[in-house]
């Protein structure tokens, strides 16, 4: 217990192992001993006290000081004491917390060495992209110039094709590789989107490689959400893509997008009627560079690992379910905007709902 003047009165045997102090020397030892200089220099023991006479407790958590000198984290609790309405001083509990407290600096300390190692890895892909691009676009142009050459035989032709196709596919590998490595953490960029119109944009920029496949694509009325419109637009892209990629020839390519609302969520659902994906053969779906078909066709291993970093940025989830030889569904969900409401809680709200409490 400690007296209204701040000195020490009453002492507990737990004092001893926690502050290393003896009863006789404890008692009559001012309540600032057992803090760090640094506080005592700005009055922290006696702010402490002043809280607790006020507000009845003061509680904290800082660095206090052994009897050997020697410093500990500790949380802190100390209590105004009254006897028939009359104060008569103050207890203080104190537990040892420097285990806790080491663990969140080392916690925070490989967060900011992640962080680093992510900014430089950015810096690096976009110093790696810039001199790998200019010279596999000098090839690419060239090599085109070099096609259009009609005196070229048969052989020469076949070889020069294969250039373009190979810088091609070099060209894209390199920038979605900078893609990949890109932050995608920068919230700035998330807003309200309506993921019909974005469909809508996906598929236009789609035309082509749907014509070429005579793909048809139908879509459920998709709700707008909270998120980053141009990566979800590239989650959608990838996933799309994949199912005009995987089609399977005997049979007219279908891709249906589809979207469930729950209390929390958003589930999207890009299901194709393709080769399917074999059930050993899809935990390794969603990893870099790994590709399931590295021979019939073209890809680099990047679009699903790039639609996976995207979904858990956003808070997500993403997953797959598949048959072979019947297709494959890609579902992906997208937690709804959180708004504070009063009492502290929290509401997941639509945009809708959120328009209405604005």
């Amino acid at each position: 217990m400690i007296d209204g003047a701040g000195i020490i009165v009453t002492w507990n045997p737990g004092v001893k192992r926690l502050l290393g102090y003896d009863e006789e020397e404890f008692i009559g030892k001012p309540f600032s001993a057992i803090f760090s200089d640094d506080d005592v220099k700005v009055n922290v023991p006696e702010a402490e006290l002043r809280t607790a006479e006020t507000a009845g407790k003061a509680e904290d958590e800082r660095w206090h000081r052994r009897k050997d000198g020697s410093t500990f984290w500790a949380s802190g609790l100390v209590t105004l004491m009254k006897d028939n309405g009359r104060v008569i001083g103050f207890a203080k509990i104190m537990r040892d917390q420097t285990q806790k407290k080491r663990f969140e600096e080392q916690l925070a300390d490989q967060a900011n060495a992640l962080a680093l190692a992510n900014r430089e890895l950015t810096n690096f892909a976009g110093v790696v992209s810039h001199d790998l691009n200019a010279p596999l676009q000098t090839v690419y142009g060239f090599a085109n110039i070099l096609k259009e050459n009609p005196g070229l035989d048969s052989e020469a032709e076949v070889s020069v094709h294969h250039i373009v196709d190979g810088t091609k596919h070099m060209i894209k590998l390199v920038n979605d590789l900078l893609q990949y490595t890109v932050d995608t953490k920068d919230t700035s960029a998330v807003s309200f989107v309506d993921t019909a119109v974005l469909l809508k944009t996906i598929l236009r920029g789609l035309e082509v490689a749907i014509r070429e496949k005579n793909v048809t694509v139908q879509a459920d009325a998709l709700p707008t959400v909270w998120a980053d419109e141009t990566q979800l637009g590239r989650v959608f892209q990838n996933l799309i893509e994949n199912g005009i990629k995987y089609s399977c020839s005997e049979r007219v390519p279908e891709i249906k997008v589809r979207a469930q609302e729950t209390d929390s969520e958003t589930i999207f659902s890009v299901e194709d009627n393709g080769r399917g994906i074999s059930e050993h053969e899809i935990n390794r779906l969603f990893t870099l560079f790994e590709r399931l078909d590295s021979t019939a066709v073209l890809g680099n291993g990047i679009g699903l690992a790039t639609c996976r970093k995207v979904v858990e940025r956003l808070g997500g989830r993403i997953w797959v379910n598949s048959k072979v030889n019947q297709g494959s569904v890609f579902s992906f969900a997208i937690p709804h905007r959180r708004e504070t409401i009063d009492g502290g809680g929290t509401a997941a709200l639509s945009r809708s709902e959120s328009a209405q409490t604005a």
